[in-house]
């Protein structure tokens, strides 16, 4: 009896330690499960990735393309871009960066390629190359001006450039010495060109006549044979005794005794011509216009033929080599494109796939996205940047900021040295809005319905919408500023404004009357947010920190936990709890707490980030990158309880993004106002996050749950190493434990 007692006690001690065991199974599996989990989604930390399915090509806005004399080596500059060489006819590109970022509008090239020079738009300098565009030299001598062209004897020593509303100047030591022509007096040059050795030159200016010159510019001939004309590019064969010019809105006329007669060309037809190119011999010519096709001449500009192989776009630029056959194309906002053949075919060619991105906007439930090309269109997605579509209508531009509504569907934009536009339909057709005038507009901002709009320019005044966008108001209450920013409450009564070198200005009757906040000081201030009520506000300087306000601006607070950087753009929640701020040489920042404290966001890296927006509750970003791609970034640590549920009255989220500058002012950046509303797309109310970590896959728009299907198991295999561990040990101590009861009975 006693030993079947000691074998039942031995039993269940056996059991007892099964159990204990089985226990620290489950606990520890089950821990280190939440452990792990928390770990790679720890509150706060985004998960990011590209979005860059639908942007294809270049949407750089090239101005002036030059060849070699066997059109391999070509270099080709953008405005508010870099330069760009090729050796191999341009299949494959390089961008020089060593001249900088800057409004080019000429190049030139030497016979061999060696010698560049390039001119630039906005007071800049000539550049010249010495090593193909390697390295540049900037030359002084000739002042900082608004040069129109260059162009080069076949050798690079000789060299001649063209001012606006200036003086003809020429070179003979390749760019390091300049003797301004006074002869050819004081016009709107637009375009020179050279011979072979660079004695003979031929120029044209807007709303003037053409002018020649048989002894390297030093004394000119002014033809009125050919009519005071809105001439645009003019061209020269190589002995100089063949002369076309191209008149913008006009025909084509060409000459044959170095300008002496001219002889008015119907073939091609009256079109927007902005350039154009000849062989060397001048039999061959091509030109490009404006919203249509490339034309090609064989007979010296007596006929011409239509070439539509590569469609119809905004051509800017054309150049050719010396027996006029191979061909390379530049579009404003688009890729360059060369023929081997005369013009009979053509190839797009890639030069970088990047985009210069200026601003970005959400809807408040974060699944229609609007994002700008600075120099190029204006791109949508209706699937939170899965997948976007490159939007027409409203053109090419130099675009610095985007707004939307709080349902993705009323937008806003406003170009540099243009108009403002609107959309009513998420981006598929514009409205150029003229009411306002063309300005330099910096920033725009909407109400959550869309009918309130403001916006700034740079040296200008604020101006205020209440009908969408259809008419405009002149806000002359803060003066005229170098405004950089504005942003909205969700019903457009609260505005803020930031200057930079200045203050920080204030508007609660929708920009009627302003004040001005001295609280905060006197900064490059370069951009501002808002929460949909306006009283939680956020600021960033050009240099230096964030500062946040909770009294609609009254007072503010400098908050130093992200550092002092350069700062680009910021954005904020709904209720304005939640930020997020963009560094244009460093990383991403977070904060959860409006902006007390501040979380880094490595994963993305530090892309020079141009601008940055945010759904209502915070989860959501899209970024964009000054010459880059989109990243979308989803936070899936933020529960459902913690996200405020907007009311009916609620305004929305907004944020705005600066570019540093770099070049010129044409070249400085975007501005961007971000307005979101939680009224009735607020996530948090329907979405329930799965303990376990979140994939990265993108979300589709028609689940219901927000990342239903999206979890994957087994994304850190740690609870279940442990667990098999204990779990073998279990069974190798019970094991023990039974063959020593076994062995006591």
């Amino acid at each position: 009896m006693m030993n079947a007692m000691q074998g039942n006690r031995r039993g269940h001690f056996v059991h007892r330690i099964a159990v204990m065991l089985l226990s620290a199974v489950v606990i520890t599996g089950g821990v280190s499960t939440v452990l792990s989990s928390r770990a790679d989604a720890a509150p706060g930390e985004y998960s990011w990735s590209t979005s860059n399915s639908g942007i294809y090509g270049d949407e750089l806005s090239f101005q002036s393309i030059a060849s070699n004399i066997d059109g391999t080596k070509l270099t080709a500059v953008v405005n508010s871009g870099f330069i760009y060489t090729s050796n191999d006819s341009g299949v494959t590109w390089t961008e020089r960066t060593d001249a900088g970022s800057r409004s080019w509008t000429s190049v030139s090239s030497s016979s061999d390629g060696t010698n560049i020079a390039v001119t630039t738009w906005g007071g800049g300098f000539i550049y010249t190359s010495a090593d193909s565009g390697v390295t540049w030299t900037e030359r002084a001598d000739a002042g900082s001006r608004n040069w129109t062209s260059i162009t080069s004897s076949s050798d690079g020593t000789k060299l001649a450039a063209t001012s606006n509303n200036g003086f003809i100047y020429t070179s003979a030591d390749s760019g390091a010495t300049w003797t301004a022509r006074t002869d050819a007096g004081i016009h709107f040059w637009r375009s020179i060109a050279s011979n072979v050795d660079g004695t003979k030159l031929a120029a044209n200016s807007y709303n003037g006549f053409i002018s020649t010159s048989n002894d390297s510019g030093v004394t000119w001939t002014e033809h009125a044979d050919a009519g005071s004309r809105s001439w645009q590019s003019i061209v020269i064969s190589s002995d100089g005794t063949k002369l076309a010019g191209a008149v913008n809105g006009g025909l084509i006329y060409t000459s044959t005794d170095s300008g002496t007669t001219w002889t008015e060309r119907t073939g091609a037809g009256s079109q927007n011509w902005l350039a154009m190119s000849t062989s060397a011999d001048g039999a061959k010519l091509a030109l490009v216009a404006s919203g249509n096709s490339i034309y090609t001449s064989a007979d010296s500009g007596a006929t011409w033929m239509e070439r539509t192989a590569a469609g119809t776009q905004d051509w800017h630029a054309v150049a050719s080599s010396s027996d006029g056959t191979k061909l390379v194309v530049g579009v404003a906002g688009g890729s360059i494109y060369t023929s081997a053949d005369a013009g009979a075919s053509w190839v797009e060619q890639t030069v970088t796939s990047a985009h210069y991105w200026s601003s970005v906007a959400s809807s408040s439930d974060g699944r229609k996205l609007v994002a700008a090309n600075n120099g190029g269109f204006i791109y949508t997605s209706n699937d939170s940047g899965a997948t976007w579509m490159v939007r027409t209508t409203a053109g090419s531009q130099s675009w610095r900021a985007v707004a939307s509504s709080n349902d993705g569907m009323k937008l806003v934009a406003v170009a540099y040295n243009d108009y403002i536009y609107t959309s009513a339909d998420s981006g598929a057709t514009w409205t150029k809005r003229t009411t306002a005038g063309n300005r330099y507009w910096e920033s725009v901002s909407s109400s959550s319905d869309g009918i309130n709009l403001a916006a700034v320019s740079y040296s200008g005044f604020i101006y205020t919408s209440a009908d969408s966008g259809a008419t405009w108001t002149e806000r002359t209450g803060a003066g005229p500023q170098y405004w950089e920013s504005i942003a909205s409450s969700g019903d457009g009564a609260k505005l803020v404004a930031v200057v930079g070198d200045g203050f920080i200005y204030t508007s609660t009757d929708s920009g009627a009357t302003w004040t001005e906040r001295t609280d905060a000081g006197n900064f490059y201030w370069y951009a501002v947010t808002s929460s949909s009520d306006g009283t939680k506000l956020a600021a960033v300087l050009y240099e230096g920190g964030i500062y946040t306000s909770t009294d609609s601006g009254a007072t503010w607070t400098e908050r130093t936990d992200a550092g002092f950087r350069y700062w680009s753009s910021i954005t904020s929640s709904s209720d304005g709890t939640k930020l997020a701020a963009a560094s244009w040489d460093d990383y991403i920042y977070t904060s959860s707490d409006s902006g007390a404290t501040w979380a880094e966001q490595t994963a993305a890296g530090s892309p020079h980030w141009q601008a940055i927006a945010s759904n209502a509750d915070g989860r959501r970003l899209a970024a964009v990158t000054n010459l880059g791609s989109i990243y979308v970034a989803f936070d899936s640590t933020i529960s459902a309880s913690n996200v405020s549920s907007g009311s009916a009255s609620e305004g929305g989220v907004f944020s705005n993004a600066q570019q540093p500058r770099t070049g010129s002012r044409a070249s400085s950046g975007s501005r961007v106002a971000v307005v979101e509303d939680s009224t009735s797309h607020n996530e948090g109310a329907n979405v329930s996050i799965d303990p376990i970590v979140a994939s990265n896959d993108s979300i589709d728009s028609n689940d219901t749950n927000e990342e239903s299907g999206k979890h994957t198991i087994g994304m850190n295999p740690a609870p279940w190493v442990i667990g098999g561990f204990s779990l073998l040990a279990l069974i190798i101590i019970s094991y023990l434990l039974y063959r020593r009861s076994q062995t006591a009975a």
